[in-house]
């Protein structure tokens, strides 16, 4: 634009290239007896870090902020004596508020969805359980549109339909967990076996869904007076795509990504394609250590998109970070950690 650029302010000048250690030696462990099972991974514009790890009969959250990391609030241990919490999702609000969504068995109905905010030093819940139909839950992801908390999750129709099953989305309104509109934030896949959802929402309000089924994924759309969910293009992401995730660039441009089977391996590729209004297209595809690939996160922000996946093959399975640069990668800092089971991105 013909103007000079600003000076770089003395931190991102003088920033190191590459993965560095927050703190070297720093290890998250609430229950010595017991592996750390899941750690989701939420980075925040002020440029503190959180993140949520279950472990044992506990969820505990850990923030990295002035050169040193702290809990944040109490450990979490909803049903005492039960299975415990495996799965949590952080999420901040326009005002900073913190959440998290956990999964436990031991509630009403089997397995039960539950949401909490942090209020001083405790994680205080939003409302009750949201019980699930004796679903087997594996993730309960929250998705956050300025002051509004929205929670996905996939439960069976009921106890009596063991086997089918269909996306669930409720919204906090103040006092209350409210369905996104009743019945239709209860969404079946065609074959009413929907599972792994995963939303966004642009600043108008509408939410992109997707979800999979099978060996199938699928995108869905609804703006806030919908009375129905529409489809996205054909409705369909890929062939043969599973953990599907969506990301809205600042531009609104809607990326997904995904996992899929690759026939001539035998292994798994991570793809990410990009919507160009009236279809989706690939950008790239990935298989950096020809393992298999689990998609595991897509962010994109300030002009880069961000894909984060484990791969390689038993015991040596590793996190990878990178940035889509047109149709290849860049990848961040190469291959973190090893024997990774399961790992989660966000910004």
């Amino acid at each position: 634009d013909a103007v000079n650029d600003a000076p770089l302010p003395a931190d991102c000048a003088t920033r190191p290239a590459g993965w560095q250690l927050l703190e070297p030696g720093f290890v998250a462990d609430a229950d010595p007896e017991t592996d750390v099972v899941r750690a989701m991974l939420l980075a925040h514009p002020g440029g503190d870090v959180s993140f949520v790890a279950t472990e044992g009969d506990n969820a505990v959250v850990r923030s990295y902020a002035g050169g040193q990391w702290s809990t944040l609030g109490n450990v979490i241990n909803v049903n005492a004596g039960n299975t415990p919490a495996y799965a949590g999702y952080l999420a901040r609000t326009a005002a900073g508020e913190l959440v998290l969504s956990a999964v436990e068995f031991g509630g009403v109905d089997g397995t039960g969805v539950y949401v909490f905010r942090l209020e001083g030093e405790t994680w205080t819940p939003l409302g009750a359980e949201l019980s699930t139909a004796s679903a087997s839950v594996a993730g309960a992801p929250l998705v956050v549109f300025g002051e509004q908390v929205n929670v996905l999750w996939s439960q069976y129709f009921d106890s009596e339909t063991i086997g089918k099953s269909r996306i669930n989305g409720k919204r906090w309104e103040g006092s209350a967990w409210n369905s996104l509109d009743p019945p239709l934030g209860q969404i079946a896949g065609p074959g009413a076996s929907a599972i792994s959802p995963h939303a966004a929402i642009d600043g108008d309000g509408r939410i992109y869904l997707v979800f999979a089924e099978s060996s199938q994924s699928y995108i869905r759309y609804r703006d806030q007076n919908d009375a129905t969910w529409q489809t996205l293009g054909t409705g369909i992401i890929g062939s043969g795509a599973f953990d599907p995730r969506v990301a809205l660039a600042d531009d609104g441009t809607i990326y997904v990504a995904y996992s899929k089977s690759d026939v001539e391996s035998g292994s798994a590729i991570v793809v990410v394609e990009r919507y160009n209004g009236s279809a989706f297209q690939e950008v790239v595809s990935i298989n950096e250590a020809a393992g298999h690939a689990n998609i595991k996160g897509l962010v994109a922000t300030g002009g880069r998109v961000i894909v984060a996946w484990v791969e390689g093959n038993d015991p040596a399975r590793a996190v990878y970070v990178a940035d889509v640069a047109g149709a290849s990668i860049e990848v961040l800092g190469g291959a973190q950690g090893s024997g990774v089971v399961e790992a989660s991105f966000e910004m």
